[in-house]
């Protein structure tokens, strides 16, 4: 076994939506795996997407993006994020991006 994959010894399981014992075990038991400090499982991508965009972005920390995206995430990130003061701006696949990408780059605050 991993050290720190044992189950947990208390599951303090009150409410399913708050601490779910199975989820709780599974993210110990990926976290050790890992040798991680923590460890999250989320009901569905889009979800995990959404944690992902607020953890790591803010006023001074800008998104990056290469389309094409889940519709989900792109409609996050042009209607969602600009709301709490998240720029955002989206790579193209062309080769002729790289000057702009550069300036852009040595602009951003984050």
């Amino acid at each position: 076994g991993v050290p720190g994959a044992a189950s947990p010894k208390s599951t303090n399981a009150i409410y399913s939506r708050l601490s779910n014992p199975t989820l709780n075990a599974a993210e110990q038991r990926l976290s050790a795996w890992d040798d991680s400090e923590d460890a999250a499982f989320f009901a569905s991508g889009m979800a995990a997407i959404t944690t992902t965009f607020l953890a790591w972005t803010s006023a001074d920390r800008p998104l990056w993006f290469c389309p094409p995206l889940y519709g989900g995430s792109e409609h996050f990130i042009r209607e969602i994020l600009p709301g709490i003061g998240v720029k955002s701006s989206k790579w193209t696949n062309s080769i002729t991006w790289m000057p702009s990408w550069n300036a852009r780059v040595d602009a951003s605050p984050g």
